[in-house]
């Protein structure tokens, strides 16, 4: 009985542990990312294409949550859903009516928030494959103190880009506890 409290006991505290360092990981992303990124949220738009992604943004802000596939402003037939990766402009315009924000300003939110999201992808996926929250910290350190991971945002306005970025470490995180819990069959 004195053991299963101690196994209880050792559980309980590693789980509270765990916790309070991914708690800590998560601030430290958040508030490096802000550190090195707060331009992204200050300054004006970047990248030679911002006016399409701002006329994206504001013909889905117009016809969503009814997005038609063409877009009857322009007599062409220009496609809304099917020429251009569309996500990121979509999530702007979501934050657009949840915050009551312009779209300029959410275009700026969602693209600076894919950095520390990716990040956190990023320090998952590290303690996913090495058993150890400090060796995911650190990768998740490295890639926002990388300047290729900003040039994206930054200085290309590669909104989409950086947006699917976010989904690849946590499809690598998942595909690597498959891949633990299959070989431990």
């Amino acid at each position: 009985m004195a053991k299963q409290g101690g196994a209880l006991l050792n559980t309980v505290m590693s789980l509270l542990l765990s916790s309070a360092h991914l708690l800590l990981s998560v601030a430290v992303i958040f508030s490096l990312a802000y550190l090195l990124g707060r331009p992204i949220l200050t300054a004006s738009l970047p990248g030679g294409e911002t006016a399409t992604h701002l006329a994206y943004a504001e013909w889905l802000n117009h016809y969503f949550p009814e997005v038609p596939n063409w877009n009857p402003q322009v007599a062409a037939g220009v496609s809304l859903r099917n020429g251009t990766a569309i996500a990121s402009h979509l999530l702007a315009v979501v934050v657009v009516r949840a915050g009551n924000l312009p779209i300029p300003e959410a275009l700026r939110l969602v693209s600076f928030l894919t950095l520390p999201a990716t990040a956190l992808g990023i320090y998952l996926l590290g303690w996913s494959v090495s058993r150890r929250q400090t060796v995911g910290l650190i990768a998740a350190v490295f890639y926002l103190v990388a300047p290729i991971s900003w040039t994206w945002v930054a200085d290309g306005g590669l909104y989409s880009l950086s947006l699917g970025l976010v989904f690849l470490p946590f499809a690598l995180a998942s595909f690597d506890r498959y891949l633990n819990l299959r070989l431990s069959q």
